[in-house]
């Protein structure tokens, strides 16, 4: 190792040689595996998924989130009322023996174990309700974890957002209609990876961020009816577009009486009113320096970036 190499090539060096100790992929399905799309869980299985460092941090928060449950947990006061195990394998029997799940935390209480499955997210959940996948996973989780201990097990899903620190704690209520789905995609995906077949895609919001849809016929195919979770957030966005107008207004009007009345600072019952005087920017127009300075204009100028931009209508 040397001295010189720079600090976070040594940490990407280290994350990628971590044992995520999940082997194999590819000889069996995890829970994890079911509720996302199933064409990208079989991709993923054959290809070698290279990912770059920024990617790879962002896997690294759930790490993160495990880490602070953990920490919870082994200082609770209440300590002494349970045990816990963290990252524990359950595998299923007989006809579903190529099924496993790992779970984050499997904690036990003298009545009863709990699933513990720990998320991390960035943007608002849609209606604040678990995504549909964590649900079947953590339902595979709770089957396997009673079929393998013969104890009452339940679910839960813990997500935070690490940014935020916005908390969601879903208690799942177990279904059998929810496990039999849950069953019969896994079934699906191994079926597909013996056979080497490739099955259909399905279109979410978590297309933006898979690294199979460039080239995915189905979301290119598909994609013009949005999603559930995209239709939500689109319903989300046009309310906040008018409370954005609405709280634009607002501020124009405090603003216009302090500046009559000559208020530098007004005091509220519950905030406070504030005005400061901001430089102005300077600019430089580039029709009159084409006027007056056509070479020089030519010469500096350059067509911007084009970008997209999103309309709700």
């Amino acid at each position: 190792m040397s001295s010189t190499t720079p600090f976070y090539d040594l940490i990407e060096e280290g994350i990628r040689n971590a044992d995520s100790g999940l082997g194999d992929r590819s000889t069996y399905v995890g829970a994890s595996d079911i509720g996302q799309c199933l064409k990208k869980s079989y991709l993923s299985k054959f290809d070698k998924e290279d990912f770059d460092f920024e990617q790879l941090l962002i896997f690294e928060r759930g790490h993160v989130a495990e880490g602070i449950f953990i920490k919870g947990l082994e200082n609770s006061p209440k300590k002494d009322a349970f045990t816990f195990t963290k990252q524990v394998e359950f595998v299923g029997k007989d006809q579903w023996s190529f099924l496993r799940a790992h779970l984050d935390l499997h904690v036990n209480f003298p009545q009863e174990d709990v699933a513990v499955e720990g998320k991390t997210f960035r943007t608002a959940l849609p209606d604040d309700k678990p995504r549909l996948s964590w649900v079947y996973q953590n339902h595979i989780q709770m089957w396997l974890a009673n079929e393998s201990t013969g104890r009452k097990t339940r679910g839960v899903i813990a997500a935070i957002d690490l940014n935020t620190a916005k908390r969601h704690e879903f208690p799942v209520v177990f279904s059998e209609i929810l496990l039999h789905q849950a069953q019969q995609r896994g079934l699906k995906l191994w079926n597909a990876i013996q056979s080497r077949t490739e099955p259909e895609g399905e279109v979410s919001d978590l297309c933006g961020s898979c690294k199979y849809k460039s080239s995915c016929s189905t979301l290119l195919h598909n994609a013009e009816k949005l999603p559930d979770e995209i239709d939500s957030m689109l319903t989300k966005l046009k309310e906040l577009s008018a409370a954005e107008k609405e709280a634009k207004a607002l501020r124009e009007n405090i603003k216009a009486f302090m500046e009559a009345a000559n208020i530098k600072k007004g005091i509220g019952t519950k905030y406070n009113a504030i005005m400061y005087e901001n430089s102005g920017k300077s600019s430089i127009s580039l029709d009159l320096l084409k006027k007056k300075y056509p070479e020089v204009a030519n010469a500096v100028s350059k067509d911007g970036k084009p970008f997209l931009s999103l309309r709700v209508v």
